[in-house]
């Protein structure tokens, strides 16, 4: 989850000018328009925080949140970094282009040894797993994240790499 807050604008200026903007105020340069080499925009030199709201996909991506520790009461960092690790370690130039598909794909049954057949299924469909992706099928159906890169990547790489599953036990 992301944090994406919302500001009232309460003072701008032109970054050509440097004038005070506002409805009533224009400086007569136009936002976009290139002058002497510079783009005019708007720059905001004071504000108001209106509110912060938690959104699962914000505008901008630096405001991540993160959980504490109940008991020591330090920040915990709970994400996984493996996907961003795979491609930092592929890439060549942090200029090649690469892209991420969702998919979904059978991860083989030994990975998921640790479960027992009359727990929930590891694709996460509620049912249990001997009745679910355990019977007659090659594995579990889990979330893949399928990545091209746009230029040949520096190291071999393997065409696919399944995540450690540890019990939730």
């Amino acid at each position: 989850m992301f944090i994406s807050p919302a500001f009232i604008q309460l003072e701008k200026e032109c970054s050509i000018c440097g004038s005070k903007v506002s409805i009533r105020n224009f400086c007569g340069h136009k936002k976009g328009e290139i002058y002497n080499g510079e783009m005019c925009v708007h720059v905001i030199t004071k504000a108001d925080l209106l509110e912060i709201s938690v959104v699962p996909n914000p505008v901008q991506k630096y405001s991540v949140l993160f959980l504490s520790d109940p008991e020591t009461k330090k920040e915990v960092d709970h994400y996984d970094y493996s996907l961003v690790n795979y491609v930092i370690t592929a890439l060549q130039s942090p200029f090649d282009g690469w892209e991420a598909q969702k998919t979904k794909i059978r991860h083989p049954h030994t990975l998921f040894a640790h479960i027992n057949k009359d727990d929930n299924c590891p694709c996460e469909s509620g049912k249990q797993y001997k009745n679910c992706c355990l019977k007659n099928k090659e594995g579990v159906l889990r979330p893949h994240m399928n990545v091209i890169f746009h230029s040949k990547p520096n190291i071999d790489l393997p065409k696919i790499v399944y995540p450690n599953y540890k019990s939730s036990n």
